[in-house]
């Protein structure tokens, strides 16, 4: 591994195949920024938690495919980059997240295989730089993405208490409902004559 440092504040890892942050030691702990991207990464590292000083995070251009929960526990995350990989849902548990929802200001997630926002990305009340463009999107739809951050929350405050008031009513009424179900899905569009696109691209 070759890792160029300035351990007080930042981390900038370039051409590696890091799996391990030791996290417990004093100078990782102390860290304000991280870059790890372009670096093949299929999973985030472990030992993210443990970054408690951490402001910064650039996950830029690897092979994520999500987010996981020990990685929405760091406390103090204002920035957030994880473009160009191959996220396909922001989980709940990043939303839910108390401290992203009180720290979390940048989220740039341009480039991915999103195809809608997760209800409850209303909760990031700090949330003032969000970036969704080049994915394959559904909801909100992809023409307002260009319309920045304000247009795309405002989006999501709509759907999500429309949402609301749709399930409420039909509970009220006694049907049950599968909450998982009013997100779009697709599977299995295209079966045949696919031509040069690869198994993995319809996925």
């Amino acid at each position: 591994v070759s890792v160029i440092a300035s351990l007080s504040a930042r981390l900038q890892a370039d051409v590696n195949h890091l799996v391990e942050l030791p996290a417990s030691t004093p100078e990782l702990v102390s860290l304000h920024h991280c870059s790890l991207g372009n670096i093949r990464l299929c999973a985030l590292p472990r030992g993210m938690s443990g970054l408690s000083s951490l402001t910064t995070l650039n996950l830029t251009g690897n092979s994520l495919v999500e987010l996981t929960d020990e990685f929405c526990l760091l406390p103090v995350l204002r920035e957030l980059r994880i473009g160009y990989n191959k996220i396909a849902k922001l989980q709940d548990a990043v939303c839910d997240s108390p401290s992203f929802q009180t720290s979390l200001r940048t989220l740039w997630a341009f480039n991915n295989c999103l195809v809608e926002c997760p209800q409850n990305i209303v909760n990031l009340k700090k949330l003032t730089d969000l970036r969704l463009d080049n994915n394959p999107m559904i909801s909100p739809p992809p023409d307002l993405l260009p319309q920045g951050t304000v247009a795309i929350m405002r989006y999501c405050r709509i759907r999500a208490a429309r949402f609301k008031e749709i399930k409420l009513r039909l509970v009220n009424i006694g049907f049950g409902i599968e909450e998982p179900a009013f997100s779009p899905v697709a599977h299995r569009v295209l079966v045949e004559n696919t031509g040069y696109l690869t198994p993995e691209d319809l996925e």
